[in-house]
């Protein structure tokens, strides 16, 4: 029994130090095995952020330079002359935005990155075997003619229109690189191609918002005016030789405007200063001043001192009567009887320019314009009232113009003045409006001479 006992108390011994090794061998696997998954772990961690820093430099790298640059072709590809790309430049190929192509000496499509696929909407296997056409416009093709006969460089950049395939097409920025082998002759090509819809978008929303600018710009400021402060011009002001100013005025627009809401009083003048604005676009010598009040003011002749002084006289006479016509109409939509007072004057100097800063304005300053006013004021409605200059000027013309005599004009004294009706003498086809520009400016001059020739032997009369 004690042999027995021995054997089973050794026995136990032995069974617990195989437990207890088995245990640790067991433990020191898992502690292994954690740490094997840990340095694992660390390593692709690592080679990830080296991978995605590396990834990041090659995409910030302009295409023309990359592809220009022999040592990054190297890296780019295994061997110089060979079309195995390494993994690292693998992946950066692939993980490009912008599309890439690989064409060989017949402008076959031989290689094609993912974002071909983006821009275009082509699959891989229906870009590839296709000649580049398929995308790109054959126009190009002289590029990669000149290329190959080497009477170009090998790098050239322009923006063109793809194909997609749903007709849409693209805006791109193309470049296209060719590459030479051993012998120096072109053999490969390799078009980069930057899809541009969201900068010609942008473009596109510039453009209408500078196109909207500049109405609200011309609402204020003359077109001649905005090219000079477009060219960085500060001060602008100068002085007009000759000019004819015109003021119209609504006839006891405070009486109308009473029976009137306050909308409705503003809503009636917009449409009829809405209809002057578009009547004076019409003439290309006439430039809108401002509105003081119920009054219209506007100048002919300030941006053209080449133009003798009959031109934009006439051309204000013009103006002044389509507004009387207008205004006829403008009584029927409002079912009102408005009439205006219009007052003209041809004279000189003035003084023109900018005033302001914040709020820049454009007006002009001279007594030709207090002249123009007066005669506005003392105006029979329904009529146009003119200054003795403005009738020497068009005394000829074809307008129905009556001697009023002499007015008091306050602040001027006594001033002969001139009527003119609405209704045309005679035969408007026989007028010297319907002659061509070339006729017309030849035959106003001479009559102007003739006026001229006129005005200076009765002051040498005196």
């Amino acid at each position: 029994m004690a042999i027995i006992n021995l054997y089973e108390n050794q026995f136990e011994e032995v069974n617990s130090l195989n437990i207890v090794i088995v245990m640790i061998f067991f433990i020191a696997i898992m502690i292994l095995a954690i740490a094997s998954y840990l340095v694992e772990n660390i390593t692709l961690s690592i080679f990830d952020r080296e991978f995605k820093a590396f990834k990041t430099l090659i995409l910030r790298v302009d295409p023309v330079y990359f592809v220009s640059n022999p040592e990054l072709i190297e890296l780019f590809y295994n061997r110089k002359n060979e079309k195995m790309i390494s993994s690292s430049s693998h992946a950066a190929f692939y993980a490009s935005h912008d599309a890439m192509i690989s064409v060989n000496i017949d402008l076959v499509i031989e290689n094609v990155n993912p974002a071909v696929t983006d821009v275009f909407g082509f699959t891989p296997e229906q870009d590839l075997n296709f000649l580049i056409s398929y995308q790109i416009n054959k126009r190009l093709y002289s590029v990669f003619d000149l290329m190959k006969s080497g009477e170009t460089s090998l790098v050239f950049e322009c923006d063109a229109n793809g194909n997609t395939d749903d007709s849409k097409g693209v805006p791109l920025h193309l470049s296209v690189i060719g590459f030479k082998n051993e012998s120096g002759l072109v053999t490969t090509f390799a078009v980069l191609m930057k899809d541009m819809t969201e900068e010609e978008k942008q473009r596109l929303a510039v453009e209408e918002a500078k196109k909207q600018a500049e109405l609200i710009l011309l609402q204020i400021l003359p077109k001649d005016i905005i090219i000079r402060l477009n060219r960085g011009d500060k001060n602008i002001d100068f002085t007009v030789k000759s000019s004819t100013i015109i003021f119209i005025d609504i006839e006891k627009f405070s009486e109308y405007s009473a029976t009137l809401s306050t909308k409705d009083i503003m809503l009636n003048l917009s449409k009829i200063f809405t209809v002057f604005d578009k009547i004076c676009s019409t003439f290309n010598l006439i430039t809108k001043i401002k509105l003081i009040g119920d009054d219209y003011m506007a100048a002919a002749g300030l941006f053209t001192p080449e133009i003798i002084p009959v031109r934009h006289a006439l051309q204000m006479i013009q103006f002044a009567l389509q507004c009387l016509e207008a205004l006829e109409e403008l009584n029927v939509l409002l079912n009102s009887s408005l009439q205006v007072r219009i007052g003209i004057n041809t004279d000189g100097p003035l003084i023109a320019g900018v005033l302001g800063t914040d709020k820049p304005m454009f007006d002009i300053i001279g007594d030709p314009i207090n002249v123009a006013a007066r005669l506005q004021s003392t105006c029979i409605p329904g009529l146009v009232q003119i200054s003795e200059s403005t009738y020497n000027l068009v005394a000829n013309m074809d307008f129905n113009i009556e001697e009023r005599g002499e007015i008091e004009l306050k602040g001027k004294g006594k001033r002969k003045t001139f009527l003119i009706h609405p209704e045309i003498k005679r035969d408007s086809r026989s007028s010297i409006f319907m002659l061509d520009d070339d006729v017309s400016s030849s035959v106003l001059k001479q009559l102007y001479d003739q006026q001229a020739q006129k005005s200076s032997t009765i002051k040498n009369k005196k």
